[in-house]
């Protein structure tokens, strides 16, 4: 009989422990442990088998962890790869002539809820294992889900801002399917009337538009962890966070055992489904680049990958170049997993390319089946042969009625989307005049963008004579220079509005360098400080340390005649015909005056005090 969930969510917490033994030789078996919430949870590891293990199945379904070793043999045994090691441009150059790439993208993005699709258990990120569970998140029986409103709100958004219709009416399904992280044995999804369809996504770089087939509701499964070491404590190899730490790899081709931590089971996720537009691995990057910015504009879900909140799976099929070439036909497709980084995405997908064109070029078929990225060896690994939609055996999900969502509503929801990441690069090429490589570095980031533009509002509110577009133009400078090099030695910080720099400083500064007050060599040493102290005046910081710009002509000339002076074989080169040694002097100025000489001005007098025969060499 199932507990109350009164029981479950109050004093007690139910750990499960999902757990296979060494070498898949026992069953798969689930623990259970209920600990009360000042206790820490229980974690059980099964006892040894002690006979010798059975030979190792054909490498058909990676469901069961074995050892290091045997594990590493089975998955190279299995997997027809060309070589184990990815290989190089030149050879996908290569297979690019013969064959044509087909590519897309399923993504799976955690929405920003703080508690979970279908029950009230958090949502929170870096909780023990298994403390935000409860018997409906735990599948238990008698228990009823009901829906997050916050779920259906930030689909819908995420849809809209993909161009997507919105179905007026949505249901949800059952997918059924026996995963060791499916407390339920099966989850709750959406089939045949997603909640946002028939969008597009449009390429930066390119232009080209990427369909989008379907944006539908669901709830994620529980987090499989992969000690790597015999025997490693379990708390220090999961973790605070649950992730794998020196005690194992969290690969599953080198664990020992394996363990479910769900406090992931349940959270909601919306997963969008691209069409096979795309035909590079670059393609496919620039896809999900410009999918999480899209979602992190409209605050639909953070977006990173290395907390799975982003998680790419990759569809790649290959097919013979006709002579004008396209595609002859679709090629056999195959699922690419465990991308955790848009970079593997990249690495996996030309990997996959060259390995799927060896195949075909010894005379095989391609086979439909789900490959998991090895990052360690550069390869995929055969992880289980692709299932079908039959195979999940869809039905509707009769414990949550069809869900209503009224244009009225759909329209409420649009009007609080915010200026999209496209929106705004076209505006900022149109209003700025700033180039299409500018508009994407600045706009990449929502509250960089909006740091960008809150510095040209100040710059322009204060009297500065110079035209909005040059103004724009040197903001992007220091944000995309200076700034942006020093924010990327910060931990944490993604843009100058994760520093101590505010737009009102550093206008003051741009402004200071624009008037005369200081030199852009004397900007760059403020810079350092501004991101790290407070600054409630930037003029009064300048004259604090006397950095003034130095604009007197008799005080710079008598400069360059100490220069002058202390080279005078560079005097009597430059005058020989050696014109460019001009700027050595320039230096020479600016390193005495420290940093301080007008640079304009001082390139003036160097010039007439070197052409001046009157000048003497030196000593």
């Amino acid at each position: 009989m199932a507990q109350p969930a009164s029981t479950a969510m109050g004093a007690a917490r139910t750990a499960y422990v999902s757990s296979w033994t060494p070498r898949g030789a026992v069953p798969f078996r689930r623990v259970f442990a209920v600990a009360k919430s000042s206790r820490p949870v229980s974690w059980r590891r099964p006892a040894r088998r002690t006979a010798p293990p059975p030979p190792p199945p054909p490498p058909t379904i990676w469901l069961q962890a074995s050892s290091g070793t045997a594990a590493a043999a089975n998955t190279r045994s299995a997997s027809p790869s060309t070589g184990g090691r990815r290989k190089g441009a030149e050879e996908l150059e290569r297979v690019l002539e013969r064959y044509v790439p087909t590519v897309g993208v399923e993504v799976h993005v955690q929405l920003a809820t703080r508690t979970k699709a279908y029950c009230a258990c958090s949502t929170r990120l870096g909780a023990l294992p298994n403390t935000q569970v409860c018997p409906v998140c735990l599948g238990h029986p008698g228990t009823l889900p009901v829906l997050n409103a916050r779920v259906l709100e930030l689909t819908v958004k995420s849809g809209l801002a993909m161009h997507c219709e919105i179905a007026e009416w949505t249901k949800f399904d059952r997918k059924n399917y026996f995963y060791p992280d499916t407390p339920k044995n099966y989850q709750i999804s959406q089939y045949d009337v997603p909640a946002a369809a028939d969008g597009w996504i449009e390429l930066p770089t390119s232009g080209k538009r990427v369909h989008i087939v379907r944006a539908h509701m669901e709830e994620d499964s529980a987090k499989m962890i992969h000690p790597g070491e015999v025997g490693a404590n379990v708390a220090a190899a999961t973790g605070a966070n649950g992730g794998a730490s020196e005690f194992g790899t969290g690969a599953l081709s080198q664990s020992s055992y394996s363990l479910a931590d769900h406090n992931r089971a349940g959270v909601p996720l919306v997963e969008i489904v691209s069409g096979p537009d795309m035909a590079s691995g670059a393609e496919a990057v620039e896809f999900g680049e410009e999918l999480q910015r899209i979602l992190r504009y409209a605050q639909v879900s953070n977006g990173n990958m290395q907390d799975g909140s982003l998680r790419l799976d990759v569809n790649v099929s290959i097919a013979p170049r006709a002579t004008d070439g396209a595609a002859t036909e679709l090629g056999t497709k195959v699922e690419l997993k465990n991308l955790n980084s848009f970079s593997a995405v990249e690495r996996a997908v030309d990997h996959e390319i060259v390995r799927q064109a060896a195949l075909l070029d010894r005379g095989e078929r391609v086979r439909q089946e789900t490959r998991l990225w090895d990052e360690r060896d550069q390869t995929t690994r055969l992880m289980r042969v692709k299932e079908g939609t039959s195979d999940y055996r869809y039905f509707p999900e009769p414990d949550i009625p069809p869900v209503h969502v009224s244009a009225e509503q759909v329209q409420e929801w649009r009007a609080q989307l915010p200026e999209l990441p496209a929106e705004k690069r076209a505006r900022y090429v149109r209003e700025y005049q700033l180039s299409e490589y500018d508009a994407r570095l600045l706009s990449a980031d929502r509250r960089g963008a909006e740091f960008f533009e809150r510095t040209v509002q100040v710059l322009q509110s204060g009297g500065v004579s110079t035209e909005v577009a040059a103004l724009a133009k040197a903001c992007a400078n220091w944000l995309t220079g200076d700034v942006a090099a020093l924010v990327k030695q910060k931990r944490g910080a993604s843009s100058a509005a994760d520093t101590q720099l505010t737009p009102e400083s550093l206008a003051e500064m741009i402004a200071l360098i624009e008037d005369g007050t200081i030199s852009g060599k004397i900007g760059k040493e403020l810079v350092p400080h501004l991101l790290e102290h407070a600054c409630a005046s930037v003029r009064a910081l300048v004259e604090e340390r006397g950095l003034t710009q130095l604009g007197d002509p008799a005080a710079i000339a008598d400069m360059v005649r100490e220069v002058m002076r202390a080279h005078p074989q560079n005097v009597q080169a430059y005058r020989g015909g050696k014109t460019k040694l001009a700027g050595f002097f320039v230096g020479q100025v600016m390193k005495v005056s420290g940093g301080r000489a007008d640079p304009a001005l001082t390139n003036r007098l160097v010039t007439e005090l070197l052409q001046s025969e009157s000048e003497p060499l030196g000593q």
